[in-house]
């Protein structure tokens, strides 16, 4: 649950926080976390992620996230979630395993096309999860190997 305390994202709902603090977002919702976007209508549809039909966007398909500003603004803001509503003891690490993704993302988004790095970054994001739910975070912080190999070599800018 939620602490009543001051609303430290009053452009988020409450129902959004709360799967990101659960490690239960889907990665096609970043448009939520992004104040630009707080009133824009979305189009729904149903998408297959992982084992499951999830509500998305057409407003969050690949072909819309055009450039990494588009993308990293909503992703800090999900960091920023994960790290407020984590233990304090946490925080700082936590932090700093975003960050060392952030700065991978910049990296790649100069040696790949575009829209191999979101189709990267969505499956990224989707494994992390599930190792987040596990209590494991360190993942953020290394390079996927096997992804990269999927999403990222073949294309190069």
């Amino acid at each position: 649950d939620l602490p009543s305390l001051d609303h430290p994202f009053p452009h988020v709902e409450e129902a959004t926080i709360a799967t990101i603090i659960s490690h239960t977002f889907n990665p096609y919702h970043l448009f939520k976390l992004d104040p630009r976007h707080h009133e824009k209508q979305q189009k729904k549809t149903l998408q297959l992620i992982g084992s499951s039909l999830e509500i998305t966007s057409d407003e969050t398909a690949l072909k819309d996230f055009k450039d990494l500003t588009s993308l990293m603004v909503p992703l800090m803001v999900y960091f920023e979630i994960i790290v407020h509503y984590a233990p304090p003891s946490l925080a700082g690490e936590l932090s700093k395993l975003f960050f060392q993704y952030s700065s991978h993302l910049h990296k790649v988004a100069s040696e790949y096309i575009w829209s191999a790095i979101v189709n990267y970054h969505v499956h990224f994001f989707l494994c992390r999860r599930q190792e987040m739910r596990c209590g494991y975070y360190n993942f953020w912080a290394k390079q996927d190997s096997e992804l990269a190999s999927e999403h990222l070599h073949p294309y190069h800018k």
